[in-house]
């Protein structure tokens, strides 16, 4: 069987143990061994299938042990799914930080999993979707720039994105709109020079956001948005250093209660005085 590229066994009610001989089936690009009952740990040998692009677990309640680091050999894989492996132990290892080409990756209903996803894993550069085992978003999204524009974000699924990051290669570029309809967005992190124009208004529409920052967007101009003012849940708010923001600091910002961190460090353009109204914010450790 080495010429085989499918096996889809996950529709069967098999038991036993899954073979580590399945480790010799170098040509297999999808392997679903998902929702039965099979028992045991998953062999290290599948850590041998570099062909492998799928690898799906999902709902195999019954296996046990630990997530092979062998698994991080498997460097065309883009697709891993261990989700409801209600009875895998120990962490996430690190080494599946080493699947460039992972895009999708859930642990969810995996609960006896201990820790997060590892940052290496979370920062993969084509990943998509990744759930822990609370079935929470925590991939990391880097948003690449082709020829001069910002990618628009209609592509991304809106609750799967929990984190953006802007690479340092977006030379020239403006803010997406559309980043305002990411709903489960908890991080967004806007520190580059390389981005002009204004801040979106559609940025108050993230209304899980807890952490915001503009440090070192000096190209940035316009104002600060009042909109800034609903996103309640934000605890980190930073705009060092974006020194070509005009115009006064908005009183809206004073509706941020669970605020800690405040800084406009360097934002020299910046006029009038700090408004009264954050003196409201009783959490803020930094201004």
């Amino acid at each position: 069987l080495t010429e085989l590229k499918w096996l889809l066994l996950g529709a069967y009610k098999l038991t036993g143990t899954i073979p580590s001989q399945l480790g010799q089936l170098s040509a297999l690009s999808y392997l679903n061994l998902g929702a039965f009952s099979l028992t045991g740990t998953i062999p290290t040998e599948l850590g041998r299938l570099t062909a492998l692009q799928g690898l799906n677990l999902g709902g195999a309640s019954s296996i046990t042990g630990t997530i092979p680091t062998q698994l991080g050999q498997l460097t065309a894989l883009r697709n891993l799914d261990m989700q409801s492996a209600s009875l895998l132990i120990g962490t996430i290892p690190t080494q599946l930080g080493q699947l460039m080409m992972l895009e999708y990756l859930t642990f969810s209903g995996a609960l006896s999993l201990s820790g997060k996803i590892p940052m290496v894993v979370q920062q993969l550069p084509a990943l998509s979707y990744c759930a822990d085992q609370y079935g929470e978003s925590s991939c990391i999204l880097k948003i690449w720039c082709k020829g001069t524009n910002i990618p628009g974000s209609s592509d991304l699924d809106p609750t799967a994105t929990s984190v953006v990051r802007f690479d340092g290669a977006c030379k020239t570029s403006s803010i997406p709109t559309q980043l305002g309809q990411l709903s489960s967005l908890k991080e967004l992190d806007l520190s580059t020079s390389w981005l002009h124009g204004t801040i979106p208004t559609q940025l108050g529409q993230l209304t899980t956001l807890t952490h915001l920052s503009f440090d070192l967007a000096t190209s940035l101009t316009g104002t600060i948005p009042t909109q800034l003012g609903h996103l309640t849940t934000l605890t980190h708010l930073s705009f060092n250093l974006a020194e070509s923001l005009t115009g006064r600091i908005p009183t809206q910002l004073g509706q941020l209660t669970a605020l800690t961190h405040l800084s406009f460090s360097f934002a020299s353009k910046l006029t009038g005085t700090i408004p009264t109204q954050l003196g409201l914010l009783t959490e803020l450790k930094w201004l």
